[in-house]
């Protein structure tokens, strides 16, 4: 009684449940059949379930910090919706109890190879139970960590709700149009009911995440399976990993020629994509590039190569329970940046051309080396900014190697560029970098873009409009550094091949200075403000370029 906070002395056993129901406590597990809450706009015959009605509570009754939902149904979707907005965390059964059918579709994947591994008289009913049995431990394992990552990437996405729920509005009218979502039959908000919600500070919930991130992934695997390049062998490592290494040595041609081969390619490019850079990652990419989802998904992996992010997503999540979670999400959410950067960027200068092996070591092997002097080539500001960032990382705890990584990671996106740029011209990259922050240095750049990063976001027109601010910028900024580093005559000095530069085209540059200047002088710069400057650079780019 003192523990569950019971008055009375006597109880009957459905009593008893809704008094446990409502009860302070950390977590309630459901693993009954029935749906015990409702919300408090539902009657009991909205629910459905007639012999729960007399121990059933509402939502807003509930002062429990977490709910798990092991059976199907423990709560009406309404119900975990109204619980989320009062702060209560829960997912959604489909979520939660999602090992079950994940297992099984191991299972299915597993036991058509052996059968076919059978057919061929390679293996004897004894040898292949054995087998199945001596697995239990790697499929588990397998399941486990597909959960954890759509958790994972689910808890992110509602963490930052209050900076994403314009993108995550779109999201939703998106997946309307193309992975016919019915909002009605999903309880999700229509425009109206979000635009209320956000005058309240009242986001999309985990429960109404949990719907919009199947969705997606689902919209993404139809999507895949037709794609012309999943057959690629570079993708060979996503159909291993959906099985048990011990399969993937013992019969890897067999796995190669799997009946559902491109389904399970499809299936595993999806969950990665999703669980690392999140539901809404693609719609941005097709909204802002005009590319269609598979093209998304192609470029995307190989950004993601590139840069090693698999790699420092693991180092992070191996910091559970030893920092705090919000700094880990922090972490998360600054390699997703970088790749939205990035992609867009291989979309606008690859996408026609893009081959997955090619690409990558393209840029894969330079980028390591241009990572390793980056630090030493930054101005003093971004200097310091990259030293505070680290120092605040390692104060969290965070191991010192990758507190630098990621403190880094700001400044990772124009490598490619560079990269891209020392290659044409033949100059080397150390060189390359040194002009390319010493123009940014000459013109103001930087705090060119920390204006645009700045600007405020009322619409959607606005957001595509920032976005393209901020490629347009990249891109004359490049555009100026290949222009000074073919226009040099001698070996390498970046401060006097940018100093020879600006004097041979002072008139030019002074103007765009002049125009800079007064952008930075406004106090409330506008749009219409900043596409006068890009154009501005643009004219730059054109009068300077290099003519031999």
């Amino acid at each position: 009684r003192l523990c569950f906070d019971i008055q009375g002395k006597t109880l009957t056993p459905n009593q008893l449940i809704s008094r446990l129901l409502r009860s302070q406590v950390d977590l309630i597990w459901n693993g009954g059949i029935g749906t015990y809450v409702k919300a408090s706009t539902e009657s009991h015959g909205d629910v459905g379930d007639k012999a729960n009605d007399s121990l059933r509570v509402d939502a807003r009754d509930l002062r429990c910090r977490v709910i798990g939902e092991g059976g199907n149904l423990g709560l009406s979707q309404l119900a975990r919706i109204e619980y989320g907005l009062s702060g209560g965390v829960s997912l959604t059964d489909f979520i939660d109890n999602s090992a079950g059918v994940d297992c099984s579709d191991h299972e299915v994947n597993i036991k058509i190879l052996l059968n076919k591994v059978q057919r061929s008289q390679k293996l004897t009913d004894k040898r292949r139970n054995r087998l199945l049995q001596s697995m239990t431990d790697e499929v588990a394992a397998l399941v486990l960590a597909n959960n954890y990552n759509q958790v994972q990437v689910i808890a992110i996405a509602q963490s930052h709700m209050a900076v994403r729920n314009k993108e995550f509005a779109d999201l939703i009218s998106y997946l309307e149009t193309v992975a016919e979502l019915d909002r009605v039959l999903e309880y999700l908000p229509n425009e109206e009911r979000l635009e209320e919600r956000t005058a309240r500070q009242q986001y999309l919930t985990r429960a109404e995440i949990s719907v919009v991130t199947s969705y997606m992934k689902m919209f993404l695997k139809a999507e895949l399976v037709q794609a012309p390049y999943i057959d690629d062998p570079y993708l060979l490592e996503y159909l291993y990993s959906a099985f048990p290494g011990r399969l993937v040595k013992l019969y890897p041609s067999v796995i190669r020629q799997h009946p559902l081969r491109r389904e399970i390619i499809a299936t595993q490019l999806a969950n990665r994509l999703v669980n690392t850079l999140g539901p809404g990652f693609v719609y941005r990419m097709v909204d802002s590039s005009g590319a269609n989802p598979a093209e998304v998904v192609r470029v995307a992996i190989v950004a993601m190569e590139i840069f090693g992010i698999q790699s420092y997503w693991r180092q992070i999540e191996a910091l559970d329970y030893k920092i705090p979670t919000v700094i880990q999400s922090e972490m998360m959410l600054k390699l997703a940046r970088l790749m939205r950067r990035v992609t867009r960027w291989l979309l606008r200068n690859r996408r026609g051309s893009l081959d997955f092996q090619h690409t990558i070591e393209e840029f894969a092997a330079r980028l390591v080396s241009a990572r390793d002097m980056l630090a030493k080539k930054l101005p003093p500001e971004p200097l310091a900014i990259y030293k505070q960032r680290r120092h605040k990382l390692v104060k969290e705890n965070v191991p010192r190697q990758l507190a630098a990584e990621i403190a880094l990671s700001n400044y990772l996106f124009p490598l490619t560029s560079l990269i891209e740029i020392s290659t044409t011209s033949g100059e080397n990259l150390d060189c390359v970098m040194e002009i390319y922050y010493a123009i940014g240095e000459e013109l103001h750049l930087n705090a060119l873009s920390e204006l645009i990063n700045q600007l405020q976001v009322k619409n959607h027109w606005q957001a595509m409009a920032r976005v393209s601010f901020t490629d347009d910028l990249s891109w004359q900024h490049r555009a100026l550094t290949f222009n000074v580093v073919c226009s040099m005559k001698k070996p390498c000095s970046a401060q006097a091949a940018v100093s020879d530069w600006a004097a041979q085209h002072g008139e030019e540059i002074s103007r765009t200075r002049e125009i800079l200047t007064r952008l930075q002088a406004e106090p409330r710069p506008g749009y219409a403000m900043f596409s006068v400057v890009l154009r501005e650079l643009l004219n730059l780019a054109q009068s300077t370029s290099y003519k031999q």
